[in-house]
């Protein structure tokens, strides 16, 4: 995973350039650098978001585990503390439930739900 990104921070006050030289235009390299600085953080943070999610919007593959899931979530799906995989029993009732709550609030169809058992 890539590294957590910086926040940029201001390094140059336009509005004390500006105060202080009213009539003259802002320093370009001044501008560049903050440009830079700005552009870096948002790379960054691209960079970062990459890690976690496809181009199709979804979580990326294996971007979450075990350790990412709260224990209720866990006790949910019938995973015992130390197990690091659900039995086949276990994960059929996770899904069947889950299926019936994305049905119940309207994501999928009861059709669709019938073709992914």
């Amino acid at each position: 995973m890539s590294a957590a990104p910086d926040k940029p921070e201001r390094g140059y006050s336009f509005t004390e350039w500006t105060n202080t030289n009213p009539t003259q235009p802002q320093p370009g390299d001044k501008l560049d650098q903050e440009f830079d600085r700005t552009n870096e953080s948002v790379g960054e943070v691209i960079d970062r978001l990459a890690d976690i999610q496809r181009d199709d919007g979804q979580l990326a593959n294996e971007s979450v585990g075990m350790d990412q899931l709260t224990d209720d979530v866990k006790q949910a799906m019938g995973v015992v503390s130390g197990q690091e995989h659900l039995s086949v029993a276990a994960f059929n009732q996770w899904r069947q439930q889950l299926l019936q709550v994305l049905v119940g609030n309207g994501v999928i169809t009861a059709e669709q739900a019938a073709a992914l058992q």
